[in-house]
């Protein structure tokens, strides 16, 4: 496993009263905190099959402008791009794609999940619902389908902006920003139900050596 390193990452909450001027309440700015943590450090035991963990720091309370909170990561590389990516906080226009957590979150909205399939040899899943199947990697099928990153998404995402008039939300990375509005951030929310069926798929490959063939008899 590669050495750790530290990577910063930055959340911007937006909307009309309190948060326009760099002030949210305690409690709301605690549980998104809670659930930031909960997120990387649970996403980063299931994306590494429990091999990796990652811990997550508050390096700055605001900056200038809306509301800011600066986290960062300190876990190896690969878990750190791996789990950023299947969250869906760095790769671009992620809500628009099955490639990241938020992504299909935001497609799904609150629907239950029926079955998942996931390929463990192909690293790649199918996710069901409403008959519906959506095609994604086997990391990001395991975060949608837990109750737990579910949850912790809303912490995040939806918590702190419950009620706010014109929210907005935005995950910074040096590379890529990802901003979600009201219509965006008011379908996260926490999974009602755990999943219906959940399919893992392996494929084995065997060498059997023959130490004597008779083809007469």
């Amino acid at each position: 496993m590669s050495d750790k390193v530290v990577t910063e990452f930055t959340i911007s909450y937006d909307a009309k009263g309190e948060l326009a001027h760099h002030q949210i309440k305690a409690k709301d700015l605690g549980s998104a905190i809670i659930g930031m943590d909960d997120l990387i450090t649970k996403s980063a035991k299931i994306v590494s099959n429990g091999s990796s963990e990652a811990s997550l720091s508050v390096v700055a309370p605001a900056k200038e402008g809306s509301l800011e909170i600066i986290y960062s990561i300190f876990a190896d590389p690969l878990t750190t791009i791996t789990v950023l990516k299947s969250i869906g906080i760095i790769g671009g226009t992620a809500v628009a794609a099955s490639a990241s957590a938020i992504g299909i979150i935001d497609r799904i909205k609150d629907k239950k999940i029926d079955k998942v399939v996931i390929n463990a040899t192909e690293k790649t899943a199918v996710i069901t619902v409403d008959g519906q199947e959506i095609e994604t990697t086997s990391d990001v099928a395991q975060l949608v389908s837990s109750k737990e990153i579910r949850q912790a998404l809303h912490k995040v995402i939806q918590g702190p902006l419950q009620g706010k008039d014109n929210p907005k939300i935005s995950f910074k990375t040096e590379s890529s920003t990802l901003t979600l509005d009201e219509d965006e951030i008011s379908n996260f929310k926490p999974l009602k139900t755990d999943l219906t069926e959940k399919v893992d798929i392996s494929t084995f490959q065997k060498i059997i050596q023959f130490t004597k063939l008779n083809f007469k008899s």
